[in-house]
C-alpha cells in the first residue's frame, strides 16, 4: 500500500510558465462545495461535514472556505501516484493573501479544484481542515451571534418563571374567580378591536397575583408570547432597558424560525438597543413577526402565542419613560391593524397610567379598575378561612385545631381591616404562618397589636416597607419639581387629611384656597399616591387602606416620614395667618373667609398642651407666627371682616317678609360667622395669656406689640357681642350683669394691661353661660340666633 500525504503549494506565481493539463473529474456537489464563499453565497452550508461520492469534505461550524485554509489529501492506493513538484493552480479564494508585490491573477472560470493538472491517480478519501478567516460568516453563524446579543440585553429576573420570583404571588383557590374569567375572555377573543387591557387598582389589591395566575393559565393553553414583571426594588428590571429585548427573547423561544430572523436583525444592527423603545419595537418585535409572516404565511403565523404581560408599570422608576413606553405601544402595536399581540398591562393608577387612559389610550384600552369595580372582601374572607385552617392543621397544635380556631370574629376582624386589599390578609397570613412561635399567639398579636417601643413584634413590616416605598417615590418626584417646596410635601399631605377630616364639609380645593396654595395644588402632592388615596366623588380625601393610615400615625412604623399632629397644626396656623393679612383675603367671598377662620378655630382646638415638651414647642412655633401676624396688620384684618359681618346683619333688616328664606339665611350666615370668631378669640386669648405670657421671663417690645394688638382686637370683639346680648336678654339681672362687663371692656385698651385677659375672659364665661348647656357650637349658633331675631 502506498500513501502519499501533499500539503499546499505557494501562490500561484503568474510569472512561472505552466503547461496546461487535462484535470480529472469530480461531481458537481463537491465542486459546489469547495468553491462557495460566504460573502458571496449566503446559501453555504453551515453543518460540521459535507459528505459525496467522492470522498468526505468536513467543514467545521465555525466557518466555511476561505483564504488561509490549509488541507491534507491522503490516499490508500497503490496507483496513487508521487507528486515530484507543486501544485501550479488553487482556487484563490482558498489562499492566504499574497506577500508578493506581484498583482494576484484572477480566478479561471472553470471549477475550483485541488489538484489541477494532475494526472493517472485515484482519489479515495479528503479530509479537509479549515482554519477561518475572521469576519466571514454565513447566515446561521450570524443569526446565532445576534441571537447570544439579544440575549445579554435582557432582564432574566422579570421573566415568569424567574428564580428571583420564586414565591411570586398567585391567585388563591376560588378567589378573584369573576376578574380572571373577564380577563381571559378577553384575551381570547381576538376578534375584539382593542388589543389592550389595563387593570388598575390601590396597593397591594392583587394586580400581580392576576397577572401571575392568568399567565400561568395562558402557558399552559400555548397562547403565552412573553411576560415582564417591574419591580423598583431589582435594578435589572426597574427601567425599560430590557424590557423589549426580553419580550423578544422570549418570543424567539416560541419558534425557530423567528428566532433566526431576531439574531439576523440585532446582528446586522448590534446598537439596536440604544435607540428609541418605539424603533425597538418595531425592529425586535413587529418587523420579524412581518417577516414570519411572510416566509411562513398567514396561518403559520396565528399559531404563534399572542398574549403579553407587562406587570407593575408604575415600578419603573423614571416616569417619563413610563410614558413613553406607553406611548410605543400605542404606536407600534395598538395603531397596526396587523399586530397579533394582546397586551395585558397592570399598575398602581399613577400619573402616567391615569393620564394614558384619560388621553390617548382612553379609546384603545379596556379598562378594569380593580379597587373600584370589584369588591375583593368576600374573595379575602375565604382566604383567611381556608389559610389559617391549613396552618392550625399542619402544626397539630390543639389550641388551633380547625374546629376553634380561628373564631369567625378573629376573620371578620381581619378583612374590616383588610380594606379589600389582599397584601394585608397576605402578609397576616404569612407573620402566622412562620414556623417559630405558635399561630394562635401570633394572631392575637396581630388582633391587638399597637406600636410601642418596647413591642418587638413586627406583623406589618412588609406592609411598612411597601407603604415606604410609595411615600418615598411620591416625595422625590414632588421635590423634583423646582417651583416645589421639598419641606412641604409631607405635612401638605397630612393638612389635608386634617382639614378634611375635622372641618365638615371639606375638600381638598378648598383646603388649597384655605392654606392660600397655588390652584389645584392637590392633583401635584396626590399625583404619584393614587395606589393609596384617591379624591373622591365631592373632592374629599379618601384612603383606600385604613393601614395605610395607621402607618402614617405611628413613628415607629413611619420612621422619617412621619408627621406630628403638633407639626401639621403649627403648619396649617402659619398658612392661614399668612393669608389672612393677605390683601386676596379681604376680597374673597364672606364664604371663603368663613371657612379660613373656621379651619384656624379647629386646628388651634385642637393643639393642647397636653405634653409639657410639645407645649414648649408649641411655644417656641407660635410666638413669632403672631408677631409676624401683628406686624403684618393680621388683627385689623380680623376686625374688617368682623364690621363685614354686621354690615351683612344689619342689611338683613331691610329684606321684605315675601323674601324670609333669604332673610333666614342670612340670619343663619351672620350668627355662624360671629360664632367662628367667637371662639376664635377665645382661642387665641387662652394660648397667649394662659400659656405664651406665663411661660416668658420678660416681655421684649415685640411681645408688648403682639399682645397689645390683640387685646384691642379682644376687646373691640367683646363689646359687639355684650352690645348685642344685653339688647337681646331682658332678664334685669343679666342686663345689669352684662352692662356692668361692658363697661370694664369700654374703652379699648391703648397699652398692654396684664389685667385685662381676666375681665375678657369673665366676658366669654357670661355669653357661655348665657347659651346654655351643650356642645359650644350648637349653643353659641341658637344663642346669636336668637340676638338677631330680637
Amino acid at each position: 500500500m502506498l500513501t502519499t500525504t501533499s500539503r499546499w503549494p505557494t501562490p500561484y506565481n503568474r510569472s512561472r510558465p505552466t503547461t496546461p493539463r487535462s484535470t480529472p473529474s469530480y461531481p458537481s456537489c463537491a465542486k459546489t462545495c469547495l468553491s462557495q464563499n460566504c460573502e458571496g453565497n449566503p446559501s453555504l452550508p453551515t453543518a460540521s461535514s459535507t459528505t459525496s461520492s467522492l470522498g468526505q469534505v468536513l467543514l467545521p461550524a465555525n466557518g466555511p472556505v476561505g483564504a488561509g485554509s490549509r488541507a491534507t489529501a491522503r490516499t490508500t492506493q497503490s496507483r496513487l501516484p508521487v507528486f515530484k513538484k507543486p501544485v501550479p493552480h488553487v482556487l484563490p479564494s482558498l489562499l492566504p493573501p499574497s506577500t508578493t508585490s506581484h498583482k494576484p491573477q484572477k480566478p479561471q472560470q472553470q471549477g475550483a479544484s485541488f489538484f489541477s493538472h494532475a494526472q493517472n491517480f485515484h482519489l479515495e478519501t479528503l479530509v479537509y481542515n479549515e482554519a477561518p478567516r475572521a469576519g466571514i460568516q454565513g447566515p446561521l453563524q450570524c443569526a446565532e451571534q445576534g441571537w447570544d446579543q439579544l440575549v445579554e440585553h435582557t432582564a432574566p429576573n422579570a421573566l415568569l418563571n424567574s428564580s428571583a420570583r420564586f414565591d411570586a404571588p398567585k391567585c388563591d383557590k376560588d378567589t378573584r374567580v369573576e376578574v380572571i374569567r373577564e380577563v381571559k375572555t378577553w384575551i381570547m377573543d381576538r376578534t375584539t378591536p382593542t388589543k389592550l387591557l389595563c387593570i388598575t387598582g390601590a396597593a397591594g389589591a392583587g394586580k400581580s397575583a392576576l397577572q401571575q395566575t392568568i399567565a400561568e393559565q395562558c402557558r399552559s393553553e400555548n397562547i403565552l408570547a412573553s411576560t415582564y414583571f417591574f419591580w423598583s426594588g431589582d435594578p435589572t428590571r426597574n427601567t425599560v432597558s430590557g424590557f423589549v429585548p426580553t419580550i423578544a427573547y422570549q418570543l424567539g423561544l416560541k419558534n425557530p424560525v423567528l428566532r433566526r430572523i431576531l439574531g439576523a436583525v440585532v446582528y446586522r444592527d448590534p446598537l439596536i438597543f440604544q435607540q428609541s423603545l418605539s424603533t425597538q419595537i418595531n425592529a425586535l418585535i413587529i418587523e420579524p413577526v412581518t417577516t414570519f409572516k411572510l416566509v411562513e404565511g398567514e396561518e403559520a403565523e396565528r399559531t404563534l402565542p399572542y398574549a403579553i404581560f407587562i406587570d407593575g408599570l408604575d415600578e419603573c422608576k423614571d416616569a417619563r419613560r413610563q410614558v413613553e413606553l406607553l406611548q410605543a405601544i400605542e404606536t407600534a402595536i395598538l395603531d397596526q391593524a396587523n399586530s397579533p399581540f394582546r397586551l395585558v398591562i397592570a399598575s398602581r393608577p399613577e400619573w402616567p397610567i391615569r393620564n394614558a387612559l384619560m388621553g390617548p389610550l382612553g379609546n384603545k384600552a379596556y379598562h378594569v379598575p380593580l379597587s373600584d369595580k370589584y369588591d375583593a372582601s368576600g374573595d379575602i374572607r375565604r382566604f383567611l378561612w381556608r389559610t389559617l385552617r391549613e396552618i392550625g392543621l399542619r402544626r397539630g397544635n390543639p389550641r388551633a385545631h380547625p374546629s376553634i380556631w380561628p373564631t369567625a370574629e378573629d376573620i371578620e376582624w381581619l378583612v374590616a381591616a383588610a380594606s379589600g386589599q389582599f397584601i394585608y390578609a397576605t402578609t397576616v397570613v404569612k407573620y402566622i404562618s412562620e414556623r417559630l412561635g405558635s399561630p394562635v399567639d401570633r394572631l392575637k398579636i396581630v388582633l391587638k397589636w399597637k406600636p410601642a417601643l418596647e413591642q418587638r413584634a413586627a406583623p406589618f413590616a412588609a406592609l411598612d416597607a411597601l407603604y415606604t416605598n410609595i411615600l418615598s417615590t411620591a416625595m422625590a418626584a414632588y421635590e423634583a419639581v423646582d417651583t416645589n417646596d421639598p419641606e412641604e410635601f409631607l405635612p401638605l399631605l397630612a393638612a389635608y387629611r386634617a382639614l378634611c377630616t375635622y372641618v365638615s364639609p371639606m375638600t381638598m380645593e378648598l383646603v388649597d384656597s384655605i392654606l392660600g396654595n397655588p390652584e389645584n395644588a392637590h392633583a401635584i402632592v396626590i399625583s404619584d399616591l393614587r395606589s393609596v388615596v384617591h379624591a373622591n366623588e365631592v373632592g374629599d380625601l379618601q384612603f383606600y387602606h385604613k393601614s395605610f393610615e395607621d402607618f402614617l400615625d405611628s413613628k415607629l412604623r413611619a420612621k422619617e416620614l412621619y408627621v406630628s399632629p403638633e407639626r401639621v397644626a403649627a403648619f396649617v396656623i402659619c398658612r392661614i395667618l399668612n393669608k389672612i393679612c393677605q390683601t386676596e383675603w379681604q376680597d374673597e367671598l364672606d364664604s371663603g373667609r368663613r371657612l379660613t377662620i373656621v379651619a384656624l378655630c379647629e386646628t388651634l382646638a385642637r393643639y393642647p398642651p397636653d405634653d409639657p415638651e410639645i407645649a414648649t414647642e408649641r411655644r417656641g412655633t407660635l410666638s413669632p407666627l403672631l408677631a409676624s401676624f401683628t406686624r403684618l396688620g393680621g388683627f385689623s384684618c380680623l376686625q374688617d371682616y368682623h364690621d363685614s359681618i354686621c354690615v351683612s346683619r344689619a342689611s338683613t333688616s331691610d329684606i321684605n317678609c315675601a323674601a324670609s328664606a333669604s332673610r333666614e339665611d342670612a340670619f343663619e350666615w351672620a350668627c355662624s360667622s360671629e360664632e367662628h370668631l367667637f371662639r376664635l378669640g377665645e382661642n387665641l386669648g387662652i394660648l397667649a395669656f394662659e400659656e405664651i405670657i406665663p411661660s416668658l421671663t420678660e416681655m421684649t417690645s415685640v411681645d408688648f406689640e403682639v399682645y397689645t394688638a390683640m387685646q384691642i382686637w379682644l376687646c373691640s370683639l367683646g363689646n359687639k357681642l355684650m352690645a348685642r346680648a344685653r339688647r337681646g336678654y331682658v332678664t334685669v339681672t343679666n342686663r345689669r350683669h352684662l352692662e356692668r362687663l361692658r363697661a370694664d371692656l369700654h374703652p379699648s385698651p391703648r397699652a398692654y394691661d396684664p389685667q385685662w385677659w381676666g375681665m375678657i375672659a369673665e366676658v366669654y364665661d357670661s355669653l357661655r353661660n348665657l347659651m346654655g348647656p351643650g356642645p359650644s357650637s350648637e349653643n353659641c349658633f341658637i344663642f346669636l340666633r336668637q340676638l338677631q331675631c330680637r
